[in-house]
């Protein structure tokens, strides 16, 4: 090796590691970010819950409400067939928690 391939490999050594660096940083915020995401999710998920309570009272409320919401819902609507609709009509409450 000459000493022009040796210096142009150090300095090519020299921007990866600089490289690197930047990119841990990154990772960092990243990761901090994505804590702060988190908790922010839970704290309005608390702050939703009456909400969605008040929300399951009613719906509980009208009848073959969930029946009807799983028939209409663009996604759902495959899965339920007419043999569902007995069981479905007697469904009052669905609820779902997110786990913490």
């Amino acid at each position: 090796e000459n000493m022009a391939e040796v210096t142009e490999d150090a300095k090519l050594e020299q921007d990866f590691s600089e490289l690197q660096t930047v990119e841990d940083k990154i990772k960092a915020l990243t990761d901090e970010q994505e804590e702060k995401m988190v908790e922010l999710d839970k704290e309005y998920g608390r702050k939703k819950r009456p909400l969605y309570d008040d929300r399951t009272k009613i719906c509980a409320r009208i009848p073959n409400f969930w029946l009807n919401a799983l028939l209409n819902h663009r996604e759902l609507q495959y899965y339920i067939n007419t043999s569902d609709y007995d069981c479905l009509r007697h469904l009052n409450i669905l609820d779902v928690k997110e786990i913490e």
